[in-house]
């Protein structure tokens, strides 16, 4: 899910218009809430890592967009002590917004058999806690003082999809946007 953050920030980062000279390129460092970053392959000024949810590990990436990594640095700290009540805000929100459209219409389909017919399909309905569960955290990006977005896997409910909760206020969770990639 690390190629698809990179895929989708490269669609919408300022890093190729801005002048090479501005680029500060990140360098690895032991930190000791974040653990070992490393610069981001894609993104130079980026640092990416992991970080522990309950017993999974989650893909971090660190990026400064147009303030100082130190800053970005600040916002993932932020984060870790109250991540697994941010992952169930999360899930809450994203079954906000697709719960009712899975069950009236994401888990009917049709796949194709051998014979080039196809034959219908139809998922079971799934109740909220049903449909949270089948959310699992793959990543994080805190980006600048306060965007932070948390990538879910759908367990296939969405047909490959990924889902996405991005707060524009850190984490308050105060403005935020549930929204499908892919």
């Amino acid at each position: 899910h690390m190629r698809l953050l990179s895929k989708i920030k490269s669609l919408f980062s300022r890093a190729s218009t801005r002048p090479t000279k501005h680029l500060v390129r990140a360098t690895p460092i032991e930190h000791p809430v974040l653990g070992s970053l490393v610069p981001h392959d894609t993104f130079a000024d980026s640092l990416s890592g992991q970080i522990k949810c309950g017993v999974r590990q989650v893909d971090l990436l660190v990026s400064p967009d147009d303030k100082t990594i130190e800053a970005a640095l600040k916002l993932a700290v932020g984060i870790v002590a109250p991540l697994q009540k941010l992952d169930f805000k999360c899930k809450n929100l994203i079954a906000d917004e697709f719960l009712d459209s899975y069950n009236s219409g994401w888990r009917f389909g049709q796949v194709a058999q051998q014979d080039g017919t196809f034959s219908s399909f139809e998922k079971p309905l799934l109740t909220r806690e049903q449909f949270r569960e089948n959310l699992k955290l793959n990543s994080i990006e805190a980006s600048g003082e306060l965007m932070l977005i948390f990538w879910y896997g759908d367990n296939d409910m969405f047909w490959g999809h990924s889902l996405e909760v991005t707060s524009f206020d850190g984490p308050a969770f105060k403005d935020t946007h549930a929204s499908m990639a892919g």
